[in-house]
């Protein structure tokens, strides 16, 4: 519950957690690099060094200021001169501190390169200490992105690095490098590296270390032990680091602490310390969100502020060019004059060529101003859309929980066993259609949110014959309009039985033999399905759909597996244009391409393979006998929901397994039997009108706190369990159901 609540938020302490060490790090890179530029003072003597040396310490000064305009200029000078004179020492630190003003003005790419060539100017002095300055540098800059690839870049650069520092005997490097090599380790879940790494760093832990990173290892090693379910020792560190960030008052380490403070004593079953825990964090949060907008005007600022600077450079530099010239002419009367007439007319170009830009700047402001409201208004546009999506969703969601839920009660009927037939081909169309509207879903998440978003994947066990008899009944249903026959191949090595994702295969099969039907009139359309590679425990099978239809050009064959493309024209070919965009993507989660061959009047044929376990268990449910033994026998379960199907298709699932329910459809009446009746679990709705369930459960837990309530609803878990008030709720169930799954969740609170 409180993971999926704080899951984006960790990322991003951990992100500001490691931007601290980064800035530490700098200013004991830099007392190094100072002491030895010290042993080395004779090593360059020119005067060029000592402006170099005097533009070190004002971009230093003026970094710890937050004047980031001032230093990046002050640096940007003195990284040219000492690159002139190969003064590398000096090189290294400057960059170090210019490196940080660039991300500090969220220059992300200057930065990059900044830390990049400081690299190779430390590899081209081969002196250790500065390829140590230089490679946590950068290495700290690929840790900050937030990306996996960047994460391993940043990994790489510090297990290189710890040889060098490690030879040197440099303690405070040491520990720098293992403190945030544990940081990212941690993020990328390899929990079984870090721990080696947090013992390392115990090692360089002395008297005089830093108090800042003895409060990081202590929450590193709390995060570890929490992982590892040791909680009552994540308490202890947490403790020890809390009290460390509280004396340096460090926000960004407080909110990681309680962050995992309220995790450990949710897992511990220590709900009221895991509230109270959330309580401060939130508080963090508020305090952190107040100075983060200080920081966000000072960033501006220092944007603003450089970019002016950098104009201002630019007229210094065109006139001193000017001053030049003049210089070079002035060594007769002659020259003078000429130079003097050069002058004016130079003069007046420049005023042309100065009213003409300030024309230019006046209507680039303007376009500006133009392509921001344009943005505005996209955004807007894109904002609604989603939440038209999600609306769509939710109403489709919950008449589809209807005609599954009655399907179940009408197949579990002994009067209605001759009507199975029709009743499992409704169940399994309501089932291809509740697919159809996540994926959907799915595909708003993949324009709006993260291209890494996964489609759910269940294993279970399925007859495969089956399915693939269910497909061809469905695609034959839904392509009235264009009657084909239809042939089903399988190879006899085929086991009937095999362990997968049920829903997935039959979504692509649906699609596809749906796409085949689309373009094929009274045609053939075959199915064939052999076995390439089998074992013990796996097989791999191979599906082939071809059919005779009218077939796809090689130029638009390219364009097929784009969101909403349409390879044909006329009311014949109409469709959402989803389908082989969905196989493809299907395919892709488990490493699978879609082979495709087609010509235009003699059909198309496609194929792909996917592997299954296989399994003698030939029941698709987890226990068969739930229904026998009546596991919610004489338990008392109220539901709350303001749909009356909802009511009766979920009352008859709990009295299925021999639970005694109350039903109210509102949440005054929930509030009102909660008190004059013992109830053993609630199962509430969220969307009520007048009280949702989250201002029910509220008001149910100011008096009961001890009673299992979990929501049961239509709307997307992500959006439920990111509500602050769901922390009063135990879990959660998104309709409609797998009913395999859903016993075994309640018995755990029952």
């Amino acid at each position: 519950m409180i993971e999926d609540i704080d899951k984006t938020q960790n990322i991003y302490n951990s992100l500001k957690y490691k931007y601290l060490l980064f800035i530490l790090l700098i200013f004991i890179a830099s007392s190094t690099a100072n002491s030895q530029e010290k042993a080395l003072q004779n090593y360059k003597t020119t005067e060029e060094s000592k402006v170099v040396d005097s533009l070190r310490v004002l971009l230093e000064k003026e970094f710890y200021e937050k004047n980031y305009d001032k230093a990046i200029e002050y640096g940007e000078r003195g990284l040219e001169i000492a690159e002139n004179i190969n003064y590398y020492r000096r090189y290294v630190s400057t960059a170090s501190f210019l490196g940080s003003a660039y991300l500090s003005v969220e220059d992300t790419t200057m930065a990059r390169i900044t830390f990049t060539k400081s690299i190779e100017k430390a590899k081209e002095l081969g002196d250790s200490k500065s390829k140590i300055i230089s490679q946590i540098d950068g290495a700290n800059f690929y840790a900050l992105q937030d990306n996996i690839k960047s994460k391993r870049k940043a990994i790489e650069l510090y297990t290189s690095t710890i040889p060098l520092a490690d030879s040197l005997n440099d303690t405070n490097s040491l520990l720098i490098l293992h403190l945030n090599a544990t940081e990212i380790l941690i993020d990328l879940k390899e929990f079984e590296i870090a721990n080696q790494y947090v013992d390392n760093t115990k090692e360089y832990i002395t008297d005089s270390t830093f108090i800042g990173f003895i409060g990081s290892q202590e929450l590193n090693e709390a995060k570890l032990k929490y992982h590892n379910e040791n909680y009552l020792e994540a308490i202890k560190n947490i403790n020890e680091s809390e009290k460390i960030f509280k004396q340096l008052n460090y926000t960004e380490g407080l909110i990681d602490a309680y962050n995992y403070r309220s995790l450990i004593y949710k897992k511990i079953k220590k709900y009221n310390l895991a509230y109270l825990s959330m309580v401060t964090l939130d508080s963090l949060k508020a305090a952190k969100y107040k100075n983060d907008k200080i920081n966000a005007i000072e960033t501006v600022t220092a944007k603003f502020k450089l970019a002016d600077i950098n104009e201002k450079l630019k007229q210094q530099e065109e006139v001193s060019k000017i001053r030049e010239r003049e210089a070079k002419r002035e060594t007769t009367f002659l020259w003078i004059k000429i130079a003097a007439g050069i002058l004016f007319f130079f003069s007046i170009f420049l005023l042309y060529s100065y009213l003409k830009r300030k024309k230019l700047v006046v209507s680039l402001i303007e376009k500006n101003k133009q392509y921001l409201e344009a943005k505005e208004n996209s955004e807007r546009l894109f904002k609604a859309k989603s939440v038209l999506f999600s609306n769509v969703t939710h109403e489709l969601r919950t008449p589809m929980y209807g005609i599954i839920g009655i399907s179940n009660m009408l197949l579990n009927e002994d009067d209605k066993k001759n009507q199975n037939s029709s009743i499992k081909s409704l169940k399994f169309s309501a089932e291809y259609l509740l697919t159809l509207i996540n994926n959907i879903l799915l595909f708003n998440k993949f324009d709006s949110e993260s291209p890494s978003a996964n489609i759910p994947s269940k294993k279970t066990n399925f007859n495969i014959r089956e399915l693939v008899q269910n497909a061809v009944n469905l695609s034959k249903y839904l392509s009235e309009k264009n009657p084909n026959n239809y042939t089903i191949n399988i190879e006899d090595s085929v086991p009937d039985t095999i362990s997968g994702n049920r829903t997935k295969i039959s979504q692509i099969l649906i699609n596809l033999l749906a796409n085949s039907a689309k373009f094929t009139n009274n045609g053939e359309i075959s199915i064939t399905v052999n076995s390439t590679k089998i074992d013990d425990f796996t097989i791999d099978l191979y599906f082939t759909i071809r059919d005779n239809g009218i077939g796809i050009s090689k130029d638009k064959q390219k364009f097929i597996f784009d969101e909403y493309a349409q390879i044909g024209e006329g009311e014949e070919f109409m469709g959402t244009g989803l389908g082989l965009p969905i196989v493809k993507k299907l395919l892709e989660e488990v490493g699978r391409d879609l082979i495709l061959k087609s010509e235009i009047g003699k059909g198309t044929t496609v194929s792909f393979s996917i592997n299954f376990d296989i399994c003698s268990n030939r029941n698709e449910t987890i226990n068969p006998n739930y229904k026998l033994i009546k596991p919610f026998k004489n338990k008392k379960i109220l539901i709350v929901d303001d749909n009356k199907i909802n009511l009766l298709v979920s009352r008859k699932f709990i009295e299925n397994y021999g639970g005694l329910t109350t039903i109210v459809d509102n949440g005054l009446d929930a509030i009102t039997l909660e008190k004059e009746n013992e109830f053993d679990l609630i199962l509430m709705d969220i969307n009520m009108p007048n009280m949702n369930g989250f201002e029910t459960t509220s008001k149910i837990r100011e008096h009961n706190i001890s009673i299992p309530i979990i929501a049961l609803t239509a709307v997307e878990k992500e959006n439920v369990v990111g509500q602050k008030l769901f922390a009063n709720m135990n879990d959660i169930i998104v309709k409609p159901f797998d009913e395999n799954l859903v016993v075994p969740l309640l018995l755990q609170y029952l």
